[in-house]
């Protein structure tokens, strides 16, 4: 009897974990419509909780703040956009065209992905500047590169397209002034 009952209390408590799992998602996805919608950083907790269908008090026990909130929301949804782009490029093995392919991909996210491009456009660009998501995969995928072919300068003039700031590389390594010889720095 005592096992039927341990046997309960473990299907009760993977209950209560999926009802939680359940509310905490309500609350991401509500935080992306309403940020898609423009109306994040006016949002209330409460539009918020009322948006998700839960109640006000649930929101405290999953997020300490709306912006703890649209953060997570923010990484959750740039680390699925960076998953597909994974598994569009998963055949690719020159590191190039890696870049080139998720980089087109992402320029056709409004036609393929219209819920994520909203949600980007209300974001803001400095939402691409994540630790997850498409920022890491594209510096790894012009690293890789760099480490197949190193050019004779930094490749941060190179990816001047991308929307993905780089690290700024040392004042040692930038390239000397092809007239002059001396450092592109001022004052080096």
């Amino acid at each position: 009897m005592a096992k039927v009952a341990a046997a309960g209390g473990a299907q009760e408590a993977s209950r209560l974990d999926r009802r939680k799992a359940r509310t905490r998602q309500a609350l991401i996805d509500a935080a992306v419509r309403l940020i898609a919608e423009g109306r994040g950083e006016r949002a209330s907790i409460a539009e918020i909780t009322e948006e998700a269908g839960i109640g006000f008090g649930s929101f405290y026990n999953h997020f300490g703040s709306k912006e703890q909130l649209f953060g997570t929301a923010s990484g959750e949804l740039l680390e699925q956009w960076g998953q597909v782009i994974d598994q569009a490029c998963a055949d690719i093995s020159d590191p190039a065209e890696v870049f080139v392919v998720s980089l087109r991909i992402s320029g056709r996210l409004g036609w393929t992905h219209p819920d994520i491009a909203r949600f980007l456009t209300g974001a803001g660009l400095e939402s691409l500047d994540a630790s997850r998501g498409l920022a890491p995969r594209a510096l790894r995928d012009i690293r890789n590169e760099w480490m197949r072919h190193p050019w004779t300068s930094s490749p941060r003039p190179a990816c001047g397209c991308s929307a993905f700031p780089l690290p700024k590389p040392p004042v040692s390594s930038r390239p000397a002034c092809p007239l002059s010889g001396r450092s592109a720095v001022k004052g080096h």
